[in-house]
């Protein structure tokens, strides 16, 4: 099991035995698991027919991640954008401001990446996706938006 090498994640580590909180798991992980090998932000991963890059992407929660493939031009978000679905930016350890950093650096030094998938919604997110949230954010930290109370 690998886990990005973030303070936030070896603060829930007590050394390789990691416990997720409820709102971070989300209970889709175990109440604990062992971790196997930690990834530093920028860490290449050999997947055989592809190598991807690991780019640490905090805003939507600290722990957030993206997984690029410039060679294909793809970067996997996860919860940080979605084609069409809202985004949820009050969820404990969320910052809008970082999220919009966060995406505004991945829009920055990626600019190979045309596709993106999120974590749920549609499947075909562009790079017109991550430029959307990053507005978007923006509005919301300068407090120019308001969010919707769900």
């Amino acid at each position: 099991m690998a886990v990005v090498d973030l303070p936030c994640t070896r603060a829930a580590a007590q050394g390789d035995l990691v416990s997720p909180s409820r709102a971070t798991a989300a209970s889709l992980l175990p109440p604990s698991f062992r971790v196997t090998e930690w990834w530093p932000p920028g860490q290449r991963i050999d997947l055989g027919d592809r190598i991807v890059e690991l780019v640490s992407l905090p805003g939507h929660a600290p722990e957030s991640i993206a997984i690029v493939d410039r060679v294909h031009g793809q970067a996997f978000v996860g919860d940080s954008a979605y084609a069409d679905a809202p985004l949820f930016g009050n969820l404990p350890g969320a910052d809008l401001a970082a999220w919009r950093d966060s995406l505004q650096r991945l829009l920055q030094q990626f600019p190979e990446v045309q596709q993106v998938y999120g974590g749920h919604g549609r499947w075909d997110g562009n790079r017109a996706t991550l430029e959307q949230a990053a507005s978007l954010l923006d509005d919301a930290a300068s407090g120019r938006v308001a969010g919707e109370r769900l």
